[in-house]
């Protein structure tokens, strides 16, 4: 599917071009998220093949002039897709865990950051019982400025993660994927300093339904 020169794609986890296309991305825009953290490898081989495999998460990319510029990754298990990941692929995450371990030591650390936040996600079920979840977004700041050169935007005043024709097309596509899926609404977590991300979502109709979401986040709902 195509738009505006912008070419939007459903990531193939056998192709190892498309993982390692999605992790830089990822690592690059995301780089303080967990799972970043959890290194290239686990993106390339576990999350982005494994768990896409599985359809456990979902991963859409963008591309413009043969170029991935953006991706947007969301699940149909908003409350428990890791740990349906790790059971389900339960010896192969434990092989990677311990070399990890071994190598790095203070993974520790990041781990029982992780396992907090799956607490968190749990008390929130009985909040919110969403039908699905958007993990992350994010479109380079490269493509952006080029589109706001473009448009004679100042690219100051922008949210250069979020506020773009990429990021944009990527939501309307999994809005209409969840659609076409029977899903009704999507939860997403947003920093709650981060207003223009916060009212990037809101265009779409998002609510807040939780601003207290950990320490530092709200909790938004899209309805469709």
């Amino acid at each position: 599917m195509s738009n505006n020169g912008l070419i939007i794609t459903h990531l193939d986890y056998n192709n190892i071009e498309h993982r390692k296309a999605v992790t830089n991305l990822h690592t690059k825009l995301l780089p303080d998220s967990y799972l970043s953290m959890l290194g290239y490898e686990f993106l390339v081989d576990y999350y982005y093949n494994l768990l896409v495999k599985s359809e456990i998460i979902n991963c859409i990319l963008c591309l413009s002039n043969n170029k991935y510029v953006g991706f947007v990754v969301y699940t149909k298990f908003p409350f428990s897709f890791m740990s349906i990941g790790f059971q389900k692929y339960f010896l192969k995450f434990l092989t990677f865990f311990i070399k990890k371990i071994f190598l790095k030591p203070k993974i520790i650390i990041l781990l029982i950051k992780i396992i907090k936040e799956s607490i968190n996600r749990k008390f929130s079920k009985k909040l919110t019982n969403s039908e699905s979840e958007l993990l992350s977004i994010g479109v380079l700041t490269e493509h952006y400025r080029e589109i706001a050169k473009k448009k004679k935007f100042d690219s100051n005043e922008k949210d250069l993660s979020t506020d773009s024709p990429a990021s944009h097309l990527l939501i309307d596509n999994v809005i209409n994927k969840c659609k076409n899926d029977g899903i009704k609404d999507m939860r997403v977590i947003i920093k709650n300093k981060n207003i223009k991300s916060l009212n990037f979502f809101k265009s779409f109709g998002g609510k807040i339904v939780n601003d207290k979401f950990g320490k530092d986040s709200v909790e938004l709902m899209l309805y469709f």
